[in-house]
């Protein structure tokens, strides 16, 4: 899931209408010839449901991203690990190679001690 852009909005009612036209009769009461059926309760049951649904994919959002949060965090921490292990064994190895080198040197060997210095590279 890594890649997704995440947009957060600040304005709840984004996208929506906040000054609806619908037609609850309240300002046709001086012109009782306009005759007008309450939509704004129908309207408001759109909006709400609208609502809803983003909600829902938010939260959705919001859950994978915490997800790949949690995952990316747990596969770094794995990592660390690894890295500490392998710089372990590394200290080791060179401490080995100490010994041989002087187990080599203790015993007459002549040695050309430039082919056996370990080369660092982090």
């Amino acid at each position: 899931m890594l890649g997704m852009e995440f947009v957060v909005r600040t304005d709840p009612w984004h996208g929506f209408s906040q000054d609806s036209d619908c037609c609850d009769g309240s300002d046709e009461w001086d012109n009782p010839s306009i005759n007008c059926n309450d939509t704004c309760a129908a309207e408001a049951a759109a909006q709400t449901a609208q609502l809803r649904e983003r909600i829902k994919r938010v939260e959705a959002g919001v859950k994978l991203k915490a997800e790949a949060v949690d995952e990316s965090q747990n596969r770094h921490k794995e990592r660390k690990r690894k890295l500490a292990v392998l710089k372990e064994e590394v200290k080791k190895m060179e401490s080995s190679l100490q010994e041989m080198k002087s187990e080599l040197c203790s015993r007459g060997f002549l040695l050309d001690l430039q082919k056996l210095e370990i080369r660092k590279s982090v």
